[in-house]
């Protein structure tokens, strides 16, 4: 099923990389608070989960002045936050007239600039502080499928980056020089390194460097050219830093411990233990550790006298939810794009996260686990969770059994599979934005029908189990097709079209088609005749693109059984949940 589509994807995928900017919402008097305005006549209006304040976060570069600068790759979005107060002030967005595509790492040089890795462009790019007067300085680093990712001066004011490749294991990545004015291009340094990560220079001039997926510290002379290892045994390593006694600070994302290494003997020692999907990390003057989390944002300060990571901003479920659905408990099931989570109901919400970008649960990693990347959509049918999860070239639907944890390949050879839902019996239901389609999956089999064709960018589906019509949104058609699968030859038919970016569709207790128009942040109710009755606007549903075709980031709705409607806030984070008032609506 996979189109030249997914090659294209393979070439510039990187951490994060194909993910949207969130905009922030205009601020005004809103229904509720603190939050964008919700109007929504008849409903009661309220946070399920609030927005994330730092939604996925990334590199980091301390200022100097008491604050940090923190990229957020999947925002597009670089910005400053202030470590005694938790102000956030943004640099750089996706709605920029220069914007940053997909920020991986930061670093302050020598210059009072700032230089960023842009993954998608496979660029360094140099930007004031406060985010003015960019200019690529370095271009085409890696071979075309590997993407710019660390970033460091050394004490001469040499600037050197790494490229990598998330998505093949093999795939060697480099170190490379880059010229600060960007006069010179970039020379590389070495090549055939295993995936090296954001690294650090010791006071001994060496580069080193973490090797991802290898588990291991490399040193590397940038005159001499050479390369030798220090220490392996590690996870997948993401970050490393050194600290002002010249020692290594280092970190595993999968098992989200931090490391302090001798950078002479290799001897490590465990300092702090943090949550998986642990990005990278600064060490402050004074010696304090603050970290970054790609799976589930904030900055982190690290308290080695507890060994435990503090988080500095309100922690938040999600970051961005892109599907929705309700597990046989109650509990809702939520398909976040770099992670899949569970939410229980009633009360507190308590978090299970059964996965998460590039960590598997289990035992500590080995070179042989599974990588997981994107994972849009999820649902619980029974004791399982079924989830949709990009690894380039191929889109794959797991399931994982919540007894044990134990996952296991259902189907494969997608294009992007974005939403998943419970179909007929023993069969889901899955779009594919890449290929523009609805498909059909046996469970038992891991066989795959296509049931619509011809959609662009689908994204929303719902299933009327005692009718056995499916509907969909074809996003960028701006129209919700349905097509009863129940009939031997099923053909689709038009629910409603002039809409602005439709996204999630869900049934209402009578019946109604609901879906999301993403791009107004307007939720509506659609009766049979295909005509429109808005039920709620000022909903956080819009998200900017960053220019790869095909590719939408949706919000959902989904209607419980209680009848209680929920819509995920991609652009912050949040579910916003609406019921009925008792005065009417």
């Amino acid at each position: 099923m996979r189109s030249a589509w997914s090659r294209v994807i393979t070439a510039v995928l990187g951490l994060g990389s194909l993910l949207a900017a969130p905009v922030a919402p205009a601020g005004s008097s809103a229904v509720i608070s603190p939050g964008p305005p919700v109007d929504a006549p008849g409903y009661h209006v309220r946070y399920l989960v609030p927005p994330n304040p730092l939604q996925q976060t990334d590199g980091m570069a301390l200022d100097g002045q008491g604050g940090v600068w923190v990229t957020q790759a999947l925002s597009n979005r670089v910005v400053h936050l202030d470590l005694a107060t938790s102000a956030v002030t943004r640099l750089a967005d996706e709605t920029d007239a220069e914007p940053l595509r997909v920020p991986d790492d930061i670093a302050l040089g020598p210059d009072g600039n700032l230089y960023v890795t842009a993954m998608l462009d496979r660029a360094v790019v140099r930007m004031a502080k406060d985010g003015t007067g960019r200019k690529v300085v370095g271009s085409n680093l890696g071979d075309g499928t590997s993407l710019t990712n660390g970033i460091a001066f050394n004490q001469q004011g040499r600037l050197f980056a790494t490229d990598l490749s998330f998505a093949d294991p093999t795939h060697p990545g480099g170190l490379w020089e880059v010229d600060p004015a960007g006069v010179k291009p970039p020379v590389p340094i070495l090549r055939n390194l295993p995936t090296p990560e954001g690294f650090g220079f010791g006071p001994d001039g060496l580069a080193y460097v973490p090797e991802m997926f290898a588990g291991r510290i490399d040193v590397i002379d940038v005159d001499a050219r050479t390369v030798r290892p220090l220490v392996d045994g590690f996870g997948y390593l993401v970050a490393l830093k050194v600290d002002g006694g010249g020692r290594l600070v280092t970190m595993e994302t999968d098992t989200g411990k931090l490391w302090r290494v001798d950078r002479t003997t290799g001897q490590r020692t465990f300092v702090a233990q943090g949550p998986p999907g642990l990005d990278n990390l600064v060490v402050a003057a004074d010696g304090t550790i603050y970290t970054t989390n790609f799976a589930q944002g904030n900055v982190w300060r690290v308290d080695e006298a507890r060994q435990v990571m503090v988080p500095l901003l309100p922690e938040s479920s999600l970051t961005l939810p892109f599907s929705l659905s309700e597990a046989p408990d109650g509990a809702l099931v939520v398909g976040d794009f770099s992670a899949v989570t569970r939410l229980g109901g009633g009360g507190p919400t308590p978090v299970n996260r059964l996965s998460r970008l590039l960590v598997d649960g289990g035992a500590s990693s080995t070179p042989t686990k599974q990588l997981q990347l994107l994972t849009p959509g999820a649902v619980q049918i029974g004791s399982a969770v079924y989830y949709s999860d990009f690894l380039p070239p191929d889109g794959r639907i797991f399931r994982r059994d919540l007894a044990t944890g134990r996952r296991e390949l259902v189907a494969k050879g997608f294009g992007f599979p974005w939403m998943v839902r419970e179909g007929p019996p023993g069969h889901l239901l899955v779009s594919d934005q890449a290929l523009g389609a609805v498909f059909d999956v046996d469970v038992a089999t891991g066989g795959v029908t296509p049931v619509v064709q011809g959609l662009r960018s689908p994204s929303g589906l719902a299933f009327d189990a005692a009718s056995g019509v499916l509907y969909v949104s074809d996003t960028g058609g701006g129209r919700v097709l349905g097509v009863n699968l129940s009939m031997p030859a099923p053909a689709p038919f038009l629910v409603a079209t002039g809409l602005a970016g439709p996204e999630g569709v869900a049934l209402d207790r009578d019946g109604r088609v609901l879906v999301v128009e993403g791009d107004t942040g307007r939720l509506f109710r659609v009766d049979s005749g295909g005509h429109r009755r808005a039920v709620a606007s000022g909903l956080p549903t819009r998200t900017v693109g960053i220019g790869l075709p095909l590719l939408n980031y949706s919000s959902d709705v989904l209607v419980r059984r209680d009848g209680a409607i929920v819509v995920s806030g991609d652009a912050d984070g949040s579910l916003i949940e609406l019921t009925r008032s008792t005065d009417g609506g």
